[in-house]
């Protein structure tokens, strides 16, 4: 439509000059020693031709810069979809498996992408999952040069592959700068935390707990069982230097680790080992005075106290303040059974084995009724100890292999 009004003016302007032509004068240009001498009519045409040239050419220049961006945006708009698309690709290979195969989508993406630093991370993905460290390197060094703001994100990713790469070291490494940054991160302090159990650095993740249960890194269930493995092997750990430095462990350890009753038996179960059994039965007594568990009163039958017939009867008073178990009975039995309080022994490990008790019962009910002159009794009673210990063997194989073709049947 402009061309259109361009070339109606421009005729327009033709036969207005054909008429200016034929006015009379001159005009004269005189330059230095030159002079030019024309018609006002030729000027004026002149003059018009060259405005409509200038006009024109500024009009196609205009199209031709308009055209050339229209184009590119195009093929900007389009290598955006081929990118993404090479993006969704490389996800669907990297899902599937096809690590290669992801690897050379993202490198493809990586050209023409508006989110490069997804696809580096996902390359070094790829090429982690290929055994190749160093190429996984090299796509996180270029990730975190071509966004410096991401540095965060691309280390916990680094600290992430190496540890799944089993390279503890370096991914503790990692982890640590990155805690001297941002100390109450949540993923990073996770990450940290089954550094420390692989590399079996209990003291650091003791130090951890508290951050890790006030951020709750895991839920309360996954905590517990996290604190008991780290508390259990910091004290197994320690014992293997002597009973004075596993004493000296516990009493610098927290007031609430020391509340919970499996860490009470993994230390009175190490003290009991290293001999030190007053010391057991004074921590054990201590801790079911404030609460019971069968646990710890099993233990409590194990240990041999500085007065054993205190420690009798304060195993007895446990049955009038709580209910009766077989682990009671069986503790019960055990500290008679040493003193040779035969018929206690007896009575308290036949209650024992009515609530179904542990095969060791058996045992030594066994022997209680030999030092009863019951032979007849004592074998009867290690025959029936005998067919439990088969039974839960053959339990435990049933389970076993039931698990087994469970796990078949998943994979």
């Amino acid at each position: 439509m402009k061309w259109i009004i361009l070339i109606l003016l421009m005729c327009a302007g033709a036969a207005g000059l054909t008429l200016l032509i034929q006015v009379e004068g001159f005009m004269v240009i005189a330059r230095e020693n030159v002079t030019y001498e024309m018609r006002i009519g030729v000027f004026l045409f002149l003059l018009t031709l060259l405005i409509i040239t200038i006009s024109v050419g500024t009009l196609f220049l205009s199209s031709v810069l308009r055209l050339r961006k229209v184009f590119s945006s195009w093929s900007s708009t389009r290598g955006s979809k081929r990118s993404r698309s090479q993006t969704v690709n490389g996800l669907i290979a990297l899902t599937e498996g096809h690590w290669e195969k992801a690897e050379n989508y993202f490198n493809k993406a990586i050209k023409k992408s508006d989110t490069k630093l997804i696809n580096l991370l996902l390359a070094a993905k790829a090429a982690q999952e290929q055994n190749n460290p160093h190429q996984r390197d090299l796509y996180l060094k270029e990730a975190a040069k071509f966004e410096p703001e991401a540095n965060i994100a691309v280390s916990v990713t680094q600290a992430e592959l190496q540890f799944n790469s089993e390279q503890y070291e370096q991914a503790l490494a990692t982890l640590t700068q990155l805690r001297t940054q941002i100390p109450k991160h949540p993923y990073i302090l996770k990450l940290l935390s089954r550094c420390y159990a692989e590399l079996k650095d209990w003291e650091k993740l003791y130090d951890c707990l508290p951050d890790i249960k006030k951020l709750k890194v895991f839920n309360r269930e996954k905590y517990l069982q996290l604190q008991t493995m780290c508390l259990h092997q910091l004290l197994v750990t320690t014992a293997e230097k002597g009973c004075e430095a596993l004493q000296q462990k516990w009493q610098q350890l927290k007031n609430e680790y020391k509340k919970e009753p499996k860490t009470v038996e993994s230390y009175a179960r190490l003290l009991i080992e290293l001999g030190a059994q007053a010391e057991a039965e004074a921590l054990l007594r201590s801790t079911l005075k404030k609460q019971y568990s069968t646990e710890l009163v099993y233990w409590y039958g194990k240990t041999i106290g500085r007065d054993q017939t205190n420690q009798i009867a304060f195993a007895e008073s446990l049955l009038k303040k709580l209910e009766k178990s077989a682990e009671l009975y069986l503790a019960l039995g055990t500290l008679c059974h040493r003193e040779e309080l035969w018929g206690k022994a007896k009575d308290y490990l036949e209650q024992c084995i009515e609530l179904n008790g542990p095969v060791e019962s058996y045992l030594i009910l066994a022997d209680t009724l030999k030092h009863l002159n019951d032979e007849e009794g004592a074998n009867k009673i290690i025959k029936t100890g005998l067919n439990k210990s088969v039974q839960q063997q053959s339990n435990n194989l049933i389970s076993s292999q039931s698990m087994l073709s469970l796990t078949h049947g998943i994979y």
